[in-house]
C-alpha cells in the first residue's frame, strides 16, 4: 500500500522510499496502462529516434524494467491510453500542423508500441485526453484551441477554449475541462489565466477563475476539479502565487491550498488525496522552493512533502497505488538525483507514527 502517516508527538516528517528508473531525456508525461506498465513521453532534442537523448516513448514494466522504446514524433509532450490499450501521443514538433516527423501532430501506437497512424490536430499540442466514446481531445497551445478526433484519428471539430491551453481532462459526464495558461492574470477575460468547460460536443459551458498560469487538471470522484497554478513560484493563496485551486463541478471555488514552488502536475489517488509535483528550483528536497511532491488530503490539508527528483514534470498513479513521477532533470538520462528519470514513490511512513493519515490499499 501507499501509506503516508501523520507524525506523533516529536515524530519526523514523512519520508519515502523511491525507486528511480531510467527512461529517456527530458521525460515530460506519463500514463499507466491496464497492466500497470508506465508509458513515458521523452521530449529529448526534438528529433525522433530510439537513441538516448532523442524524442521517443519508453515503456516500463511495473517494476521499472524497460520493455521497449518507440518512435512517436518530435517533442512528445503528452500521452494518453484508450480503452483498447492504444497509446496516443501529442507531439509539439515545430509548431506547423502536419504529419511530417518534425511537425505538430498526434501519433497513435499499439499496446506493443507499433505505429498505427499520425494525425493532424493543431499547432504545438500540449495535452491530450480520451473521452468515454474513445474520441481524442487535444489542447493546442499554438492555436489556442481544442481539436477533437474520433477513435480512428479522423477530424471531428475544433473548439475555442482560452489562451494557450496546456491541459485537458474529462469528467464523468464527458464534459471537457481545459486549463488555459493565459497571461498569468487570473480572470475570465479572453487572454487571462482560467479554466474553460466544454460539453461533449465542444459547446461552451463556462469559464472559471482558478489562479495564475494554471498548468494541469485532475478531477476527483466527486467531480471536483483540482488545478495547479504555477504562479510566481512563491507558495501562497494570493491570486498570483503558486497554489492549488479546487473547483466544484459547476466551477465554483471550493478552496485554494498551498503546496510548493511552481506546481506543475497533479493526480488524485483512490482515497481522494491530491499528489502535486512541484517543479521548484531543480534541487530535490522538501524546502519551500525545492523540487518535490506534496500530498493534500481530500479537504486540501497538507499531509506531507516528499522528494522525487529534479524538476518533476508529470505524475500518475497506478492501480496498486504507486505514484509515478517524471523528472526532467538536466536532460541526461540516468538514475542520479539531478538527471532525467522516473520515480516511483512507495512505502510511505514516519517514525513515531501511530495512526495513518492516508492509506490506499492495493
Amino acid at each position: 500500500a501507499v501509506l503516508l502517516s501523520a507524525c506523533g508527538g516529536g515524530g519526523s516528517s514523512p519520508t519515502a522510499t523511491a525507486a528511480t528508473y531510467v527512461a529517456g531525456s527530458k521525460p515530460r508525461a506519463v500514463a499507466i496502462d491496464a497492466a500497470g506498465n508506465a508509458w513515458i513521453a521523452n521530449a529529448g532534442n526534438g528529433t525522433s529516434s530510439i537513441v538516448s537523448g532523442y524524442s521517443n516513448i519508453t515503456q516500463l514494466s511495473p517494476t521499472g524494467a524497460v520493455i521497449g522504446t518507440y518512435l512517436a514524433g518530435s517533442y512528445p509532450y503528452a500521452i494518453a491510453i484508450d480503452a483498447l490499450g492504444n497509446v496516443w501521443v501529442a507531439n509539439a514538433g515545430n509548431g506547423v500542423a502536419g504529419t511530417g516527423s518534425l511537425e505538430s501532430n498526434v501519433t497513435e501506437l499499439s499496446s506493443s508500441g507499433a505505429w498505427i497512424g499520425t494525425y493532424v490536430a493543431g499547432a504545438y499540442p500540449e495535452a491530450i485526453a480520451i473521452d468515454g466514446a474513445g474520441h481524442v481531445w487535444v489542447a493546442n497551445w499554438g492555436d489556442s484551441n481544442v481539436t477533437e478526433l474520433d477513435s480512428s484519428g479522423s477530424f471531428i471539430g475544433t473548439y475555442v477554449a482560452g489562451a494557450y491551453p496546456v491541459a485537458i481532462a474529462m469528467d464523468a459526464s464527458n464534459n471537457v475541462w481545459v486549463a488555459n495558461q493565459g497571461n498569468g492574470t487570473a480572470g475570465t477575460g479572453a487572454g487571462d489565466s482560467n479554466v474553460t468547460e466544454l460539453d461533449s460536443s465542444g459547446s461552451f459551458i463556462g469559464t472559471y477563475v482558478a489562479g495564475s498560469y494554471p498548468l494541469k487538471l485532475a478531477i476527483d470522484a466527486s467531480g471536483n476539479v483540482w488545478i495547479p497554478n504555477s504562479g510566481n513560484g512563491n507558495p501562497g493563496t494570493a491570486s498570483g502565487d503558486s497554489n492549488i485551486t479546487e473547483l466544484d463541478s459547476s466551477g465554483n471555488v471550493i478552496g485554494t491550498f498551498i503546496t510548493g514552488a511552481y506546481p506543475e502536475a497533479i493526480a488524485i489517488d483512490g482515497a481522494g488525496n491530491a499528489w502535486v509535483a512541484n517543479w521548484g528550483n531543480g534541487t530535490a528536497g522538501t524546502a519551500a522552493g525545492d523540487s518535490d511532491v506534496t500530498v493534500l488530503t481530500p479537504n486540501g490539508a497538507m499531509a506531507g512533502t516528499v522528494e522525487a527528483g529534479s524538476y518533476p514534470y508529470s505524475i500518475a498513479i497506478d492501480g496498486s497505488g504507486g505514484v509515478w513521477v517524471t523528472n526532467r532533470g538536466d536532460s541526461t538520462a540516468g538514475p542520479a538525483t539531478g538527471q532525467s528519470n522516473v520515480s516511483n514513490l512507495m512505502n510511505y511512513g514516519a517514525s513515531g507514527v501511530a495512526t495513518p493519515l492516508i492509506s490506499q490499499p492495493r
